[in-house]
């Protein structure tokens, strides 16, 4: 079996979270992992049936099948790619977000995970040049560039149909969680009526004080993991707790300044009015800056 319903994007807008509210419904069947990556990397070459057989082999009887990966929406050879793998018929579902605030959203992940040393407006300077990098550049970097959704989705309705898609504001879904989802649930056309813990928080806003360390034990987590078998299990996680607290920063300290966030909003003026005419949503509130 194969997904008949995807979540491109937009990353730093609520996916994750909306993974985990899925992932109760009994009606719905997701991966083990979140994100599978298989329209936008090379994995794609691998064929349908690598796809299926790597994510789905495990699908019972379930009526909705998705693929959440937010990387999906940005990349504008994807809709084609999924077109050609899952048909025209599937249902879309897009969380969209303040552009502004998810470029910043971004930004703090980015240099959580250690790939990121400049300031934020060093790195929206920087990013136009970045851009023209690796495709690992235009994923960890595409700060303001991922937010110009209007541009997106237009390349998404050009191959699918408008009836097919389901538009999510993430400020409306993190406020009214449960209403949000039953609509969500409609669209997907199974039972709204079920126990769903909605009091859910992922992927918070925090730094580490050493972003470097946490970039090394992502970099080479695989050798780390085989030389944790030989640490008694007792002191791996004593160790581990030990260096996330010690590693940890609240974000709080980091805000975006007020000029950068006017100025990114003004940028993105344009594309939202652009957004608002292909979604029907009313998108005023991310107009003022």
């Amino acid at each position: 079996m194969l997904p008949n319903f995807i979540c491109p994007g937009a990353a730093k807008a609520g996916t994750t979270s909306l993974f985990q509210v899925l992932n109760q419904h009994s009606e719905i069947y997701l991966p083990d992992v979140k994100e599978t990556f298989f329209f936008w990397n090379n994995d794609f070459y691998k064929g349908k049936k690598w796809y299926e057989e790597k994510y789905y082999k495990n699908v019972v009887n379930e009526k909705i099948i998705g693929d959440i990966t937010p990387l999906d929406m940005y990349f504008d050879y994807v809709p084609e790619r999924i077109q050609k793998t899952l048909g025209s018929n599937i249902k879309i579902i897009f969380m969209l977000r303040n552009p502004a605030n998810r470029a910043f959203s971004h930004y703090l992940m980015s240099l959580r995970q250690g790939f990121e040393t400049k300031s934020f407006e060093e790195a929206l300077n920087l990013e136009s040049l970045r851009l023209k990098g690796s495709v690992e550049d235009q994923r960890f970097f595409s700060y303001s560039d991922r937010g110009f959704y209007g541009k997106q989705i237009a390349l998404f309705q050009k191959i699918f149909k408008r009836e097919n898609m389901h538009f999510v504001v993430f400020e409306e879904f993190i406020k009214e969680p449960e209403k949000v989802t039953k609509e969500i649930f409609n669209f997907l056309n199974i039972n709204q009526n079920q126990s769903i813990n909605y009091n859910i928080h992922t992927n918070k806003g925090f730094i580490f004080k050493y972003p470097r360390l946490n970039f090394f034990m992502r970099k080479y987590e695989s050798y780390i993991h085989q030389f944790s078998k030989l640490i008694p299990s007792t002191l791996k996680h004593k160790f581990s707790k030990f260096i996330y607290k010690k590693d940890l920063k609240n974000s709080k300290s980091l805000k975006m300044k007020e000029n950068t966030k006017k100025e990114l909003l003004k940028n993105y003026f344009d594309d939202i009015v652009l957004t608002e005419e292909l979604t029907g949503l009313n998108l005023d509130s991310w107009k003022q800056f």
